[in-house]
């Protein structure tokens, strides 16, 4: 089987993007591909930088593929496009701010004798000391900065030392995620609407994506040693950007899902918060979160059209190139 690498960077997250680069190329095992798309690359200067560092450092990848995407667009574009063009069984997500574990692909691997649908490994955070105490302290800020994903998974059965069976979509995110390119070929592509853009930050192309992968009962794997490392601001950790994520999300569900569901998960979310209080203090603040996130949806609901025009606008004037290395 060969895995084929989507990476997706910004001229902004160059710095980052250096180093996920680097620590991909320390991997006791090396990927079959990497395809590396720069999202809104606009300048010879960044280009010529790019095409240097990826020149000095990727030599040992047998095939790289890089394209630029001009002017930005949104994310499920870039990974439709990743899709489309890689060679690989399984196709494999990963952020430009993550550092990878060096045997992380190594661990991955071994999920394969079980064929699955999807594999995901570990998110650990990557911070300061200060940083990670308030991560320990308060758990429930992982969901809404893409770290611990392991806390929010429900386990089906346990497959080994490190190995799992998935149950449910939770916990599942693209800074650390593979997909079978045959799955991905039944069940549809990222929606290319979807995902975040430079001027409205709203996200959720791997959301959609799972919600529809789940009406398949796809078999996920979760191999506890396949690491990655997420940066983490301390910045983010607080109630107010939670809200606030929580609250421009909602425009996310107005697309994703008819209004009656909607409003049932509103009400559910709601009415389940005073139980959770009783029972567990980090799902009630993520039904808080949750319904928040719901009843933005319903007072947006209307304005979903002129949301999605936009996006359709910013894909429509999109060039795509190839860079050769």
């Amino acid at each position: 089987m060969k895995f084929s690498i989507a990476l997706i960077t910004t001229p902004k997250r160059i710095r980052f993007f250096d180093y996920c680069v680097k620590t991909l190329l320390k991997q006791s095992v090396l990927p079959d591909e990497v395809i590396i798309i720069i999202n809104g690359l606009n300048n010879k200067l960044t280009l010529n930088y790019c095409k240097e560092f990826l020149k000095n450092n990727l030599e040992k990848i047998s095939k790289l593929r890089v394209i630029t995407v001009a002017p930005s667009t949104t994310v499920g574009f870039c990974r439709n496009l990743a899709v489309k063009i890689s060679s690989g069984d399984y196709i494999i997500f990963i952020d430009d701010d993550v550092v990878l574990d060096e045997k992380w692909l190594e661990n991955i691997q071994k999920c394969l004798i079980y064929n699955p649908d999807i594999i995901s490994g570990r998110v650990e955070p990557l911070c300061d000391f200060e940083t990670l105490t308030l991560l320990n302290k308060h758990p429930y800020f992982g969901e809404f900065i893409s770290v611990k994903n392991y806390l929010f998974m429900k386990f089906r059965k346990r497959l080994g030392s490190s190995l799992y069976v998935v149950k449910g979509i939770r916990g599942l995110w693209t800074n650390n995620l593979v997909i079978k390119k045959e799955f991905i070929n039944k069940i549809g592509n990222f929606k290319k609407i979807l995902g975040y853009l430079e001027y409205d930050d709203i996200g959720g192309e791997d959301t959609e994506l799972k919600h529809r992968a789940e009406k398949y009962n796809p078999l996920i794997i979760y191999n506890h040693s396949a690491i990655v490392y997420h940066r983490v601001s301390k910045k983010r950790l607080s109630i107010n950007y939670c809200f606030k994520r929580a609250w421009k999300h909602g425009m996310l569900y107005s697309i994703i899902l008819p209004l009656n569901s909607v409003i049932k998960g509103f009400v559910y979310n709601l009415i389940s918060i005073p139980w959770y209080i009783i029972t567990n203090r980090m799902e009630s603040f993520l039904a808080l979160t949750r319904a928040l996130t719901l009843f933005s949806s319903i007072i947006n609901f209307n304005k979903r059209i002129n949301f999605l025009n936009r996006r359709l606008q910013s894909i429509k004037n999109v060039r795509t190139r190839i860079v050769e290395i």
